[in-house]
């Protein structure tokens, strides 16, 4: 539903503004389906994905330092979050490169 729910008002929007909306629905098609080439990584976009993944990694070090002064519904709260977020990842990561 979270992914529908943006589509769903634009296609509202573009029905009050009288537009077409098998142009939305065409672009949406390309959009999700079609081909596209493969992405390019420049020194730049690598340099930023590197120093972004090393503040990630000393973040969760430091929350992880951290866990034992907060509180019980805080603690069982991060720990939940970032159990999904692992899990999410690594089975994203693993549709991607053996699916």
């Amino acid at each position: 539903m979270g992914l529908l729910t943006p589509y769903i008002m634009v296609f509202g929007i573009y029905y009050v503004l009288g537009r077409d909306t098998g142009e939305l629905v065409a672009d949406i098609r390309e959009n999700l389906f079609a081909e596209s080439p493969e992405p390019v990584l420049s020194r730049v976009s690598i340099a930023a994905l590197t120093v972004s993944g090393l503040m990630l990694i000393v973040s969760i070090v430091f929350l992880m330092e951290h866990i034992n002064s907060m509180k019980i519904k805080s603690r069982k709260t991060f720990i939940f979050c970032y159990g999904e977020l692992v899990f999410r990842s690594f089975s994203i990561l693993q549709v991607l490169c053996f699916g």
